[in-house]
C-alpha cells in the first residue's frame, strides 16, 4: 500500500545516503551513488510506493556543501521523481527537478533546474584552481546513464547569464592585465565528455566577441574570441591549453581570412 512520509536531517552526505539505499553494498565513489546494483535480490524501490517530503540543513557533495536543501519526493514502479528540489549552493541557489528509473538498464538520471546567484570563485575553489571568478545565472537539461561515468556519458543542455566575470589565467596578448567580462551570455552542449560553447557573446570594458570552442572535463580547452564586428585589423584571439595553464595567441591570418 502507499506509504507518505516526512524526513529531516540537520547533516548528512551523498555517500551516507547511498549506504542507506544499499546496506549489504560495497563503498562507492560519491558519483556512483545512483549506479543500479548487481545483486540479484529484489531492491525495495522496486515495489515501494510512496510520496512525501524530504530536508536536510546541510548536504555534504563531495566537498561541495549545499544547504537548506528540499525535495518532494514520490517513488512508484521503480522510478524516483524528485520535484521541488531546491537547495542554497554555491554562494546561490538552485530550483529543480531529477528523475531516476531503475526499470530501465542501466538506470536513466535525467534533470533540469535554474541556478540563480552561483559564485564562479566558489566553483574554482572547489576545482583547486583559482581560474574563474564572477557571478552566474542559468538553466540545465541533463540526461545520462546513472554510473560512475555519468558525466562522461551525459547529454546536456546549458544557457548562462555571467555578470563581473574575471579570468586571471587569461591575458590578452594587448595587454597584461586578466581578462575581465562584464557580461557574458550564450549556449553550450555537453557531449560524450565535452562542453561545446556556441551562440555566446563576451563584453569587456571596450570590445564585444564571439566566444565559440570546445572544453573538455579533463579542463582542455579549444577557444576562440572573434571581435564583435570583425574588422581589418586583429579579428580575436585563440586560447588553448588547459584552464589552469591556458595559452593565447592571435588568430592566424587563415583563420582571420576564413572568419571575415
Amino acid at each position: 500500500c502507499p506509504v507518505h512520509f516526512a524526513l529531516n536531517t540537520r547533516e548528512t552526505a551523498l555517500s551516507e545516503i547511498n549506504r542507506w539505499i544499499n546496506p549489504g553494498a560495497k563503498k562507492r565513489p560519491w558519483y556512483r551513488v545512483l549506479a543500479s546494483s548487481s545483486e540479484t535480490r529484489p531492491i525495495w524501490w522496486k515495489t515501494f510506493h510512496g510520496s512525501g517530503r524530504l530536508s536536510a540543513d546541510q548536504l555534504d557533495v563531495n566537498g561541495v556543501k549545499a544547504t537548506h536543501v528540499s525535495a518532494n519526493l514520490n517513488v512508484e514502479n521503480g522510478k524516483l521523481q524528485f520535484s521541488a528540489l531546491n537547495a542554497d549552493l554555491l554562494g546561490g541557489q538552485h530550483k529543480g527537478e531529477w528523475k531516476v528509473e531503475f526499470a530501465k538498464k542501466p538506470a536513466l538520471c535525467s534533470g533540469a533546474g535554474t541556478l540563480v546567484g552561483i559564485s564562479l570563485a566558489e566553483i574554482a575553489d572547489a576545482m583547486a584552481d583559482g581560474w574563474v571568478a564572477g557571478r552566474a545565472d542559468g538553466t540545465y537539461e541533463l540526461k545520462g546513464a546513472c554510473s560512475g561515468s555519468f558525466w562522461q556519458v551525459a547529454d546536456g543542455k546549458l544557457h548562462v547569464e555571467v555578470q563581473d566575470g574575471i579570468f586571471p589565467h587569461v591575458s590578452l596578448v594587448d595587454g597584461p592585465e586578466p581578462l575581465q567580462a562584464s557580461e557574458i551570455e550564450g549556449d553550450a552542449r555537453l557531449h560524450a565528455g565535452e562542453i561545446e560553447i556556441t551562440n555566446t557573446e563576451l563584453a569587456s570594458s571596450d570590445q564585444t566577441y564571439l566566444l565559440t570552442g570546445t572544453a573538455s572535463l579533463k579542463r582542455e580547452v579549444d577557444l576562440k574570441l572573434t571581435r564583435v564586428p570583425i574588422g581589418p585589423a586583429k579579428v580575436g584571439y585563440s586560447i588553448g591549453g588547459t584552464l589552469e595553464a591556458p595559452r593565447v595567441a592571435p588568430l592566424s591570418s587563415t583563420e582571420q581570412a576564413r572568419l571575415k
